[in-house]
């Protein structure tokens, strides 16, 4: 017997009575968020039949929402929802062979050879039920195998809606819904002169697409902000993502300024996409030449170190490295920034990476991208007194010495974090109190210099 088989244990298809034949999307809208998720429309166009029948919505990724799904029909159309449902697809392929031949295959175990025979299936669920070489089997040996099926079947389990018709032909529609794997991140790539007083900044965007659907000539909106989100999951599960790399504007052009929508930023491409299953793509948010940067260093003290009574040897350490840049229209940008990760180069060489917050225009922009290597410090206590003072309370004293290496003069900010009640009551450079729980002192290194910073605090801290 030659034909073509089906095994119930590969992805089973799906054929139902009354099908409506598969739909196109004929215009695709998508917002893609930083979250993970997007929002996406498509207009469709499908064949329906006279009356009652199953449209299936085929094409939809693996991640869909599915209490997100809605359809609308265009007015006129004369079709009416009646209803909206998941397919599994082995469940309905075998509910529709009921009463009708399937085969049953097994394998001789010494020769390996597969013998098939034609039986009933007489019940589906709960548990097979077949009719079998003119015996009832609750549990047939071997495996169940279908025989060819019809055209125009759905190779995998789907979502459905129940329309009536009143009459035969193609109808539009459109269907949205949401979508978890499809997101995107932006990240910044900022490229310092050699001096290390500007840089050209380029922030890019990567959208990642998870498997199961391409897009193609979709119109692309990416939503920078924050949304709550009360994440149901649909019965299919999302599969693994097999990421690769491509441009999607190979050309470097940039989309611009973000568009505020209530309290969310959108970035529109300037141009239709092709989104790909399983692909990362790029692309490029702006572009800004010769923005001003100031390098700084600086060195934060551990947060309890005024209140333990502590004996040793003095403590080196290497202050952090920062950019610091004004997001400002001056300095060609002047646009909200999305969070992401700030990677910084400089001679062809990786200076270092931070992340930055969502930022508005306006503000400054800085990110710690290393520590000094010819920067060095050194902290030593040299007081500490306790007696004769209120409980709780301690008199401590520091000498910070900052040595430079380099050829060129640096400033150092010096960052003391305080706890509970505190006052400086001596010190050899003015400080500046940040915040109710940090004194910066901002110390100029000359090159090839040394210089110390001596300072006395009360602390109350109970």
């Amino acid at each position: 017997m030659k034909a073509r088989w089906l095994f119930a244990s590969m992805a089973a298809a799906l054929s139902l009575p009354g099908w409506a034949a598969q739909s196109e999307a004929a215009d695709i809208s998508m917002a893609i968020y930083e979250g993970g998720f997007s929002v996406v429309e498509e207009a469709r166009r499908v064949t329906v039949a006279k009356g009652d029948s199953t449209l299936a919505l085929d094409g939809l990724p693996d991640g869909v929402q599915p209490d997100t799904l809605v359809a609308n029909f265009a007015a006129g159309s004369g079709v009416r929802l009646r209803g909206q449902r998941f397919l599994n697809s082995k469940h309905a392929l075998l509910d529709d062979f009921v009463g009708k031949t399937i085969l049953v295959v097994t394998t001789v175990a010494e020769t390996g050879q597969e013998i098939v025979r034609e039986a009933k299936l007489l019940r589906a669920r709960p548990g097979l039920l077949i009719e079998l070489d003119g015996r009832i089997e609750l549990s047939p040996p071997g495996r169940i195998a279908f025989p060819g099926l019809d055209d125009g079947v759905v190779l995998r389990s789907t979502y459905a809606l129940d329309i009536d018709a009143d009459r035969a032909g193609p109808v539009d529609y459109r269907l949205s819904y949401m979508a978890q794997g499809l997101g995107w991140t932006a990240d910044y790539a900022v490229e310092l002169d050699k001096a290390e007083q500007t840089a050209s900044i380029q922030g890019r965007a990567t959208v990642r697409a998870p498997a199961g659907r391409s897009y193609r000539n979709a119109r692309v909106r990416l939503v920078a902000g924050s949304v709550n989100r009360h994440v149901h999951r649909g019965p299919r599960p999302q599969a693994k993502m097999a990421m690769r790399a491509s441009a999607m504007a190979a050309d470097a052009e940039s989309i611009g300024s973000p568009v505020s929508v209530s309290e969310l930023q959108v970035y529109e491409l300037p141009r239709r996409q092709d989104t790909r299953a399983g692909a990362e793509e790029k692309v490029v948010l702006f572009n800004a030449a010769r923005v001003p940067v100031q390098k700084t260093y600086r060195l934060i003290s551990d947060s309890n170190a005024h209140i333990r009574h502590w004996r040793g040897p003095a403590a080196k350490r290497n202050p952090d490295v920062r950019l610091k840049f004004k997001n400002e229209a001056a300095n060609g940008l002047g646009m909200p920034l999305p969070k992401g990760v700030m990677r910084a180069y400089g001679q062809g060489l990786f200076l270092g990476e931070g992340r930055i917050r969502h930022t508005p225009k306006g503000e400054d922009v800085s990110i710690a991208i290393g520590r000094a290597v010819d920067v060095t410090a050194e902290r030593r206590r040299t007081d500490y007194r306790i007696q004769g003072l209120p409980k709780g309370t301690a008199e401590v004293a520091y000498q910070i010495t900052l040595r430079n290496a380099k050829s060129q003069d640096v400033t150092v900010d010096i960052v003391e974090r305080m706890i509970g009640e505190w006052q400086i009551l001596s010190q050899s450079l003015p400080h500046k109190k940040d915040t109710d729980r940090q004194a910066v002192w901002q110390v100029p290194v000359p090159a090839g210099g040394e210089v110390s910073l001596r300072y006395k605090a009360r602390v109350r801290f109970c």
